[in-house]
């Protein structure tokens, strides 16, 4: 009995060393597994913001355009619904308060600093611009609509971009009827549409217009036609008076 003992105790404790070795294993991989969940879901920072529509300010421009890095990629955005003075016009000089507008475009989105972009219905107007609603990340802040109240910027929404349109005319309102920024300092803006609601064709058509502004061509009169004397008289002696006398110089009598 003693000698069939022993080789029941080795097994017992090899089948023991063995469950050990696979409990160790298996928490070995859970403590893995849940490390590199924790990785995979916190976010990482040293790239920037990786969010849909999260981008960092790279350049402010001027007043309504801005270049950001967005998802690795440098993009130049055109703020939606507004328009500042200008200040890098290739064809206009830096206009009225255009110089205000670029510097408190700056301090709001000073380089480095997170937005998130709102799109509306287009993605890009004609230069390749992105067009956005640009929103402040750390506070949410309007950018466009803050400009808008504080007189730097105007109203121009361009169909079909109508998303902030009840805000941004409201804005306007206001800022207008206490003369804030360029409607106290310029009377308005420079060269405000004849309508600020229009379509993106009639705008581009006007710019063109403006670009292209000179005299009208001289337009040459027309001679008036040739009617032979006797047909000239015909035609003005009244239908009446066709069978009165004539004078003896040819001409119809004045006077009944």
């Amino acid at each position: 009995m003693p000698s069939r003992s022993k080789p029941t105790r080795r097994r017992t404790l090899r089948s023991g060393a063995r469950t050990t070795a696979t409990v160790l294993a298996t928490a070995t991989v859970t403590v893995l597994v849940a490390a590199g969940c924790r990785e995979a879901s916190t976010p990482s920072t040293a790239t920037g913001p990786s969010g849909p529509g999260e981008a960092r300010v790279t350049r402010v421009i001027d007043g309504d355009t801005i270049e950001v890095d967005l998802a690795g990629h440098t993009e130049k955005v055109r703020l939606l619904g507004i328009d500042t003075p200008e200040t890098h016009h290739p064809t206009k000089p830096v206009q009225c308060f255009g110089q205000e507008a670029s510097d408190h475009t700056a301090d709001l989105l000073a380089t480095g600093t997170d937005v998130r972009l709102e799109r509306d219905d287009e993605e890009r107007d004609d230069y390749g611009r992105l067009l956005a609603y640009v929103y402040r990340s750390a506070d949410g802040l309007f950018v466009n609509l803050d400009l808008v109240q504080g007189g730097y910027a105007s109203l121009l929404t361009i169909k079909p971009n109508t998303a902030h349109l009840a805000d941004l005319s409201a804005a306007e309102a206001a800022a207008r009827s206490h003369d804030l920024g360029l409607w106290g300092r310029c009377g308005g803006p420079a060269d405000r549409p004849p309508e600020a609601v229009a379509s993106r064709r009639d705008h581009a058509r006007r710019t063109a217009r403006l670009l292209r502004r000179r005299p009208p061509p001289h337009r040459e009169l027309r001679r008036p036609r040739h009617v032979p004397c006797g047909q000239l008289r015909r035609l003005r002696e009244p239908a009446h008076g066709r069978g009165h006398q004539r004078h003896a110089d040819g001409a119809l009598p004045v006077g009944p």
